[in-house]
């Protein structure tokens, strides 16, 4: 029995070789068929594997501290009354919205917008150094804090969107410095969708 196996693998190898050997010019073009769509597919696998570690790295920059960040699959946003509800989830410390746009001729993308000057956890320590300005200038929308990587001095005016805003403050903090690498601008939330033109809508939520 064993013997009449071996016999038959052994014909059909010789069959196999006296292929191969008959029709050299298509072994020839399988093979090299084959060996393309091997490297095809590692590449493939390296570019996915690739792609996705340097999504994960750019989300880990963007979210800074966060444990957490709420997006949408959509280019629109979600609306911003989602804050109220993942801020009443149990455990949550902060839900800070962001708003994010690409700013022109300079680097980084930005903005991290919030209610309130202190209300992200990795903002809360910080306190502008001229309260008043700050104050009167985010009641009136025309006002933000800059991160030091965003190269924003103190005092300048630049455009946001589609309104010019007064940088009062560049956040230097070294919490700040990891929110997206310190490309950011922090301003009221009302600012932000106000020059976005996004009236009501968010790209995403910071949890901490």
């Amino acid at each position: 029995m064993v013997t009449r196996a071996l016999t038959a693998a052994s014909r059909l190898r010789l069959f196999s070789l006296r292929e191969l050997a008959a029709h050299r010019r298509r072994t020839v073009a399988s093979n090299t068929v084959m060996a393309m769509s091997a490297m095809y597919l590692v590449a493939v696998l390296g570019i996915f594997g690739s792609i996705t570690e340097s999504v994960n790295r750019l989300a880990d920059g963007i979210a800074g501290l966060a444990a957490l960040e709420v997006s949408g699959i959509i280019d629109a946003g979600f609306a911003d009354t989602v804050t109220a509800d993942a801020a009443a989830v149990p455990g949550v410390a902060t839900a800070a919205p962001m708003i994010r746009r690409p700013r022109p001729r300079r680097r980084g993308r930005f903005c991290c917008s919030t209610r309130t000057i202190t209300a992200p956890g990795w903002v809360a320590s910080w306190t502008p150094s001229s309260p008043d300005s700050w104050m009167h200038c985010s009641r009136r929308h025309t006002g933000c804090g800059s991160g030091r990587a965003s190269l924003l001095p103190k005092g300048e005016r630049f455009r946001l969107g589609s309104g010019s805003v007064a940088v009062l403050d560049v956040l230097a903090d070294r919490q700040l410095a990891e929110l997206n690498g310190g490309h950011f601008v922090l301003a009221p939330l009302a600012l932000a969708q106000n020059v976005s033109r996004r009236p009501g809508r968010l790209d995403s939520i910071l949890i901490t």
